[in-house]
C-alpha cells in the first residue's frame, strides 16, 4: 500500500475528494458528510419550536396550580415567547444548505510544509481527566489528529494538507506527500 493510500485510509478521503480539494472544492464524500450534519440541524429546527410550545404550556399549568396571580403570567409568557421568536428567526435565516452553499461556507484551503508532530496532555471533556491529544503543525496551522492519523504522518516529511475551518478549528479534509 502506498503512503497516499495509507493517508487516504487514516484521514478518510477518496481520490475524487483529493482531486476536488486540489481545486479548492469539497469532494463528493465530504459534501455528503457535511450534509449529514445539516440534516441533524433540520431535525432540530422541527423539534425546537414544539419543545418551546410545550415549555410554555407547562409554565402556564404550573402557574395555575400554584395559584400564582395572572399578573405574573405575562412576564413568563414574554420570556418564552421571546425565546420562541428568537429560535424561529434563527431557523428562518439559516435555511437549508445546498452543496453550493456548503462550498461557500466551507472554503477549502491548502497549506504545504514540513510536518511537526506533538502529543500533549489535555483535559478530557467527558470526565475532566487528562488524556493524550495528538497534533500536527504544517506551516503556521495546527491540526488536531486522531491516533490513527498521527501514526500515519512522518515527522519532518513534506505534505500538502487541504482543510476547512469549522468553528474556528482547522480540520484536514485530505493530505498528500508534497
Amino acid at each position: 500500500m502506498s503512503d497516499l493510500q495509507q493517508l487516504m485510509g487514516a484521514f478518510r478521503f477518496t481520490d475524487d475528494d483529493l482531486a476536488a480539494n486540489r481545486y479548492g472544492q469539497l469532494g463528493p464524500s465530504q459534501e455528503r458528510l457535511i450534509g449529514r450534519g445539516q440534516a441533524a440541524l433540520r431535525i432540530g429546527r422541527m423539534i425546537g419550536p414544539v419543545l418551546l410550545t410545550i415549555g410554555f404550556g407547562v409554565v402556564f399549568v404550573v402557574m395555575q396550580q400554584q395559584g400564582l396571580p395572572p399578573a405574573d403570567l405575562p412576564f413568563y409568557a414574554a420570556i418564552l415567547g421571546g425565546a420562541w421568536l428568537l429560535v424561529m428567526g434563527i431557523l428562518l435565516v439559516s435555511g437549508r444548505r445546498s452543496a453550493a452553499k456548503l462550498a461557500v461556507l466551507y472554503e477549502v484551503l491548502a497549506v504545504s510544509g514540513s510536518v511537526t508532530l506533538e502529543t500533549r496532555l489535555v483535559r478530557n471533556y467527558y470526565d475532566s481527566g487528562m488524556v493524550d491529544a495528538h497534533f500536527a503543525t504544517l506551516g503556521d496551522i495546527e491540526f488536531g489528529l486522531t491516533g490513527d492519523q498521527y501514526d500515519h504522518l512522518d515527522e519532518g516529511q513534506y505534505y500538502t494538507a487541504y482543510y476547512i475551518v469549522s468553528f474556528e478549528t482547522p480540520v484536514i479534509l485530505s493530505i498528500e506527500p508534497a
